[in-house]
């Protein structure tokens, strides 16, 4: 009777460390995920301050040259409306007048979004009467909450979006 009992006892044993290693395994997975998830989140929020960064860079751009800027334009760039070619006038090289720096400026500027770490980034630069809407989109790990229509979000889904407005004064 006795060697009987053992052997239940063994089967139960089993039993509990296989319960036991299902329970851990469940957790292990788990773990893995939340990883995953603020590795994304990092990874997202990167996108956004260096988004932040380069809207902020442009309209201190603008600000520096607000006599040059033109009014009621709308400047989109990346995405189905393509880039701006070099400009004939290199400003870092040669001196240029307030006009040319304008362009050099979006041009630069240009570069530096294309070159970034923002994945397909488009962008937007429209200015009416004195203000001016910067607008940056980029394709995100996570999706990005449907925020309306927009030129410089053409992919929907997954395009994150960052929008800045200032005000530059009459020039």
């Amino acid at each position: 009777m006795s060697c009987r009992l053992r052997l239940h006892d063994q089967g139960i044993a089993m039993l509990e460390l296989m319960i036991a290693l299902l329970i851990f395994s469940v957790g292990v997975m788990g773990f893995a995920r939340a990883q995953l998830l603020g590795k994304q989140a990092a990874y997202d929020a990167l996108q956004r301050s260096i988004a932040t960064v380069l809207a902020g860079d442009v309209l201190e751009r603008m600000r520096a040259n607000a006599s040059h800027v033109r009014l009621d334009s709308v400047h989109a760039l990346g995405g189905a409306a393509g880039w701006l070619p070099r400009p004939a006038a290199d400003c870092e090289t040669s001196s240029c007048v307030g006009a040319q720096w304008a362009v050099y400026d979006l041009w630069h500027w240009q570069q530096q979004l294309r070159g970034g770490t923002l994945l397909y980034p488009q962008a937007c630069i429209v200015t009416t009467a004195g203000t001016v809407r910067v607008e940056i989109s980029w394709r995100a790990m996570s999706r990005a909450v449907d925020e309306g229509s927009s030129p410089c979000a053409e992919d929907g889904g997954r395009r994150h979006r960052l929008t800045l407005f200032s005000f530059l004064g009459s020039a």
